[in-house]
């Protein structure tokens, strides 16, 4: 007996037994090497194990490894953007979606809507918006626009002629009691001076354009019109349930621009008004 053989030998933990495989080889009746088998460790799973060898499947471990460092990493790299997963690699990736309620506007269909658009995709990209956070930013900012009164929402056709009618009202009470004789007036003088040859049909469609524009316009337009020496606005028809004055009537009777039947109820007015009949000297 060697001294080294009295020496007291460490005893060997259940992990020594787990992270090894034991073989001991002696001679028995059938002199059959004998195998202890090592059992499987916990937190590995049944794939990666060979039950037979008692250790790790390396090709699949491997593979495992590799598989949960990539989830890993790209858990990292959501996290650095604020877990903000659908944030796109580019500003041009982003897709600008309106609420329906926002269609009648038609953003986006002309190229100043266009360059708007963009430009809110590049501020989105700019400040790591994701696309959801994108979408209700779009559609709270151009909400806060329409409130504010910044854009119009285009109106219905009923609610265009309500509007129409509203506006019209409110001009010929400016203009007065006279409102629609002075509008058909300037009219006619647009028109006819146009048929002429005194203005373009530019420049027709611009004066016109002009009296749209309101009472105010109207009334500068008829002062000028008064400059070119007509002393009464010129209309095409004679309204017979009021009296025209003199110069209309004169000028309206000279052009031959009455009917007989509107002629003796021209007569008739003048009397009732105790004016009589015009004499010669008004043709």
């Amino acid at each position: 007996t060697k001294l080294t053989d009295l020496a007291t030998k460490p005893e060997e933990t259940p992990e020594d037994l787990d992270n090894k495989m034991i073989t001991i080889k002696g001679k028995d009746d059938n002199d059959d090497a004998k195998k202890i088998e090592v059992s499987k460790p916990d937190g590995i799973s049944e794939e990666l194990w060979d039950k037979e060898k008692g250790t790790l499947i390396t090709a699949k471990a491997v593979e495992e490894l590799n598989k949960q460092t990539k989830m890993a990493s790209d858990m990292r790299k959501k996290m650095s953007k604020g877990l903000k997963a659908d944030v796109p690699e580019k500003a041009e990736d982003y897709v600008i979606n309106l609420d329906k309620d926002f269609s009648e506007l038609k953003i986006g269909e002309d190229e100043q809507g266009k360059l708007v658009l963009n430009e809110i995709k590049n501020i989105g990209f700019k400040n790591n918006m994701s696309q959801s956070q994108l979408d209700g930013f779009v559609n709270d900012y151009f909400k806060m626009l329409i409130e504010k009164g910044i854009v119009q929402k285009p109106l219905s056709e009923a609610e265009q002629k309500i509007e129409n009618d509203k506006f019209v009202a409110k001009q010929k009470e400016t203009l007065g009691d006279n409102a629609q004789k002075i509008i058909d007036g300037s009219v006619h003088f647009i028109h006819q001076n146009y048929k002429n040859g005194i203005f373009s049909e530019t420049e027709k469609d611009t004066m016109i354009k002009f009296l749209d524009g309101g009472a105010e316009n109207i009334l500068i337009f008829d002062k000028l019109r008064k400059m070119t020496g007509e002393p009464e606005i010129p209309t095409t028809h004679t309204k017979i349930d009021g009296l025209p004055s003199d110069a209309e009537i004169a000028r309206k009777m000279n052009n031959n621009e009455y009917t007989e039947e509107e002629k003796q109820k021209i007569f008739k007015l003048r009397e009732k008004a105790g004016k009589g009949r015009m004499s010669a000297e008004h043709f």
